[in-house]
C-alpha cells in the first residue's frame, strides 16, 4: 500500500496512506473457491511485491487474505507490515528466540517452532502458497479447533493435495502451490519472483519448473508423520528378513562346513610328505615365471604396435590410391593374421582385440570401395562383436565405445542398401545413438568430438523417419539435431560453417512440419533459416552454397505460402525470386528466375500441385556452374 507522507502534527507522529475501497481478500473469496486463473494471476502479483520487499530486505512473516486489500478495479495491495523486520535487524523485540509470530494457517512450519534465524523471504513465500491454496480450494491448508493445534498441523502433517478438494484444479497449479507448502525451506521456490515467474508459465499454457512429489518421497513423509508405525513395520519386515536369510545362510554353512572338514582330512594327508619340496620349487617357478611374463608382455605389446602401425598409419597413407586397393587388403590380412598367432595375456588383450576390430573396419572400407557391400557389412559385424565385448570387460572404454558406434552406423547404413531393411537399419542407427550419448562430452577420436558424432546420429534417424513417413519421429530428431547445432553455433558464433548448419537444420524442421500441417511452426522454421541464409549471402556473395541455400529456403515459403487456403503472400515471394535475382542468385543463373516465373503461373491452377514441386525441384538444380561464379550459365 503507498504511503504518502509521513510526519509530526503537535507532537505527534501521522502518516498518510492510500485509500483503498475494494474490501479485503477475505471479504472477496467468502470462503469460496476462486477461478484458477484469476487465482494465479493475483498471487503472481502479490509473489512480485513481495519479491520487491524482499530485495530490500523486508520479510512481512503475516501474509494472509485479510492483510491483501483490493482497489475498486481489483488490484491487489499488500498492508499490515506491522511483523515485518528488516533481515539484518536481529535485536528487534519481534524477533526473540521461541516468539511466534503471525496467523497459524498460513505461517511456515519454521515460524511456527519459533526458529527465528530461519524466518526469511521463504517463510513468505510459504505464506504465498497458503494464500494460494485457500482461492483455490475455499479453505487454508491447515485449520484445527484452536490455534494450538493449528500449529502442530503446520509442524507436522503434510496439506490435502487441492484436487481432492476441488476436482477441476490443473495439476500444474496443485504442483506450484505444494512446492511453496514444502516444510523444508530447500524444498521450496527459491525465492518469490521464481514463484511468480512459474505462475506466469501456466497461465501462459507454459511447462512449469516445478514437479510433483515422487512416490518414494511421499512414503518416506508418511514414515515422518507416523514414525511409531513406521518402525514396527520396518521392525517386523527385518526381523522376517533376518530370520529368512539366518536358515540359509545356516543350512548353506553346516554343509558347506561338513565338506571342507572331511576335503581338509583328506589333503592333509596327501600332500603332508611332499609340502616342503614344493614350497621351494614353488618359489623358484615363480620367479622365473614373472620374469618369463615380463618378457613375453614387453615382446607382445611391440608386436601389437608394429601391427596396429600396419592397419592403420600405413594403410592411412594408401588409401587414396585406387590401384593400391589389392596391396591394402593383403597388409591388413596379413596384420590381423600375425594378431591372432600373438600370445595373449590379461595385459595384452585389449590392445589385441581392439586392434583386430579396427582391421575388420579398414576391410569393411575396403569391400565397400571395390563394390563387394555384402563383405563389408559381415567385417563390421565382427568389429561390432570385438568393440562390444570390450566394453562388457570396461565400460568406460571410450575408444570401443566411439569403434562401435561408427561399426553401427556402417551396418545400418549396408542393411538400408542392401536389404531396404529400415527397421533394421533404425535399429543399428540407435544403437550407435546410445553409444555415443554415453561418451564423456570432451572424449575425441581422429579428429572428431562426441558433439558432431551426435549431430550425425540425429540427422540419420531423423533422415530416415522422414524418408519413411514417420513424420513426428523426424520432427523428434530433428529437434534433438537443432539443440546440438545451436550449442555448436553458440559456441562458435562467428564460425559461417556452424551457422549454415544450423540454416539447414531450421529448413528441415520447416519441411517436416509442413507435412505435419503445422503451418505456423513451418513458417517460423523457414524464416529463422532465411535469416541466417541471407546473413551468409552478404557476407560472401561469391558462395555458390550460400545463394543457393538462400534460393532453396525462399522457394519453399513460397510453397508454404502456394499450399495454403489463401496463398496471398506466395505470388509476392515468388514474383522476387523471379525478378531479383540479386537478392537470391548470382545474375548468372537465369534458370532460377525462369522457375520462379513458371510457378507464379501455376497460382491460377491449384491442382497442378505436383507439376510446382517438380519445378521447385528444377530450380535447385545448378547445371553446369564452373569454378568462376560470375560466369552466366546458358540455359
Amino acid at each position: 500500500m503507498q504511503v504518502y507522507e509521513v510526519g509530526e502534527q503537535d507532537g505527534l507522529p501521522y502518516f498518510s496512506l492510500e485509500f483503498v475501497d475494494g474490501g479485503s481478500l477475505t471479504q472477496k473469496t467468502g470462503g469460496k473457491p476462486q477461478d484458477v486463473k484469476e487465482a494465479a494471476t493475483l498471487v503472481e502479483k502479490l509473489a512480485r511485491a513481495m519479491h520487491y520487499a524482499h530485495q530490500h530486505r523486508v520479510v512481512h512473516r503475516d501474509l494472509k487474505p485479510a492483510n491483501v486489500l483490493l482497489t475498486s478495479s481489483g488490484e491487489p495491495k499488500i498492508t499490515d507490515f506491522g511483523l515485518a523486520k528488516r533481515l539484518e535487524d536481529e535485536s528487534s523485540s519481534q524477533t526473540r528466540s521461541g516468539a511466534i509470530m503471525g496467523t497459524p494457517s498460513y505461517m511456515a512450519p519454521e515460524q511456527a517452532l519459533g526458529e527465528v534465524h530461519q524466518i526469511g523471504p521463504l517463510t513468505d513465500v510459504y505464506s504465498l502458497g497458503a494464500i494460494l491454496y485457500e482461492l483455490i480450494t475455499g479453505r487454508p491448508p491447515f485449520l484445527a479447533a484452536t490455534p494450538m493445534d493449528t500449529v502442530i498441523q503446520v509442524t507436522r502433517d503434510e496439506p490435502v493435495p487441492p484436487s481432492q478438494l476441488q476436482r477441476m484444479v490443473p495439476r500444474d497449479l496443485e504442483t506450484v502451490c505444494l512446492k511453496c507448502l514444502q516444510k523444508e525451506q530447500s524444498k521450496r521456490y527459491s525465492s518469490a519472483e521464481t514463484l511468480a515467474d512459474d505462475l506466469r508459465r501456466f497461465l501462459a499454457g507454459e511447462p512449469i519448473l516445478a514437479r510433483p512429489v515422487s512416490g518414494p518421497e511421499r512414503l518416506w513423509r508418511w514414515c515422518r508423520r507416523n514414525p511409531k508405525i513406521a518402525a514396527l513395520s520396518a521392525s517386523v519386515l527385518l526381523l522376517l528378513l533376518i530370520v529368512a536369510v539366518g536358515a540359509s545362510i545356516a543350512a548353506v554353512t553346516i554343509a558347506g562346513e561338513r565338506d571342507a572338514k572331511e576335503a581338509q582330512r583328506q589333503a592333509a594327508v596327501a600332500a603332508e610328505a611332499v609340502a616342503e619340496q614344493r614350497r621351494a620349487e614353488a618359489e623358484a617357478a615363480e620367479k622365473r615365471a614373472v620374469r618369463n611374463e615380463q618378457i613375453a608382455n614387453e615382446q607382445t605389446n611391440l608386436a601389437v604396435d608394429t601391427l596396429y602401425a600396419v592397419i592403420t598409419k600405413v594403410d592411412e597413407q594408401l588409401r587414396d590410391r585406387t590401384e593400391m586397393q589389392p596391396l591394402r587388403l593383403e597388409l591388413i590380412d596379413d596384420a590381423m593374421s600375425g594378431l591372432r598367432r600373438v600370445a595373449e595375456s590379461d595385459a595384452t588383450k585389449s590392445v589385441v582385440d581392439r586392434t583386430l576390430g579396427v582391421g575388420h573396419q579398414r576391410r569393411a572400407e575396403l569391400f565397400q570401395q571395390m563394390s563387394r557391400s555384402e563383405d563389408a557389412r559381415q567385417e563390421h559385424l565382427q568389429a561390432l562383436a570385438i568393440f562390444e565385448k570390450l566394453l562388457d570387460r570396461d565400460p568406460e572404454n571410450h575408444a570401443a565405445r566411439w569403434n562401435a558406434a561408427l561399426s553401427c552406423d556402417s551396418i545400418g547404413n549396408l542393411c538400408r542398401v542392401l536389404d531396404g531393411n529400415t527397421a533394421a537399419t533404425k535399429d543399428y542407427y540407435l544403437k550407435a545413438l546410445e553409444h555415443r550419448e554415453k561418451l564423456p562430452a570432451d572424449f575425441r577420436m581422429n579428429k572428431q568430438d562426441v558433439r558432431t558424432a551426435l549431430l550425425n546420429s540425429y540427422a540419420k534417424l531423423g533422415t530416415l523417419c522422414m524418408s519413411g513417413g514417420d513424420m513426428t519421429g523426424a520432427r523428434d530428431y530433428f529437434g534433438k539435431l537443432l539443440v546440438q547445432s545451436q550449442a555448436l553455433f553458440d559456441a562458435n558464433p562467428d564460425s559461417s560453417q556452424a551457422k549454415q548448419a544450423l540454416a539447414g537444420v531450421y529448413s528441415i524442421l520447416g519441411r517436416v512440419n509442413l507435412r505435419l500441417r503445422d503451418v505456423d511452426a513451418a513458417k517460423d522454421y523457414y524464416n529463422k533459416s532465411l535469416e541466417m541464409r541471407r546473413q551468409l549471402a552478404a557476407k560472401d556473395p561469391l558462395s555458390v552454397a550460400y545463394r543457393q541455400g538462400l534460393a532453396d529456403t525462399l522457394g519453399a515459403i513460397g510453397d508454404l505460402y502456394l499450399h495454403a487456403p489463401r496463398p496471398r503472400h506466395g505470388p509476392d515471394l515468388l514474383r522476387r525470386i523471379a525478378a531479383d535475382p540479386r537478392r537470391t542468385l548470382c545474375d548468372q543463373f537465369e534458370r532460377r528466375r525462369f522457375a520462379g516465373r513458371s510457378r507464379l503461373g501455376l497460382l491460377s491452377h491449384r491442382h497442378r500441385a505436383c507439376a510446382l514441386g517438380q519445378a521447385r525441384r528444377r530450380e535447385g538444380r545448378l547445371h553446369g556452374i564452373t569454378e568462376n561464379p560470375r560466369r552466366p550459365v546458358q540455359p
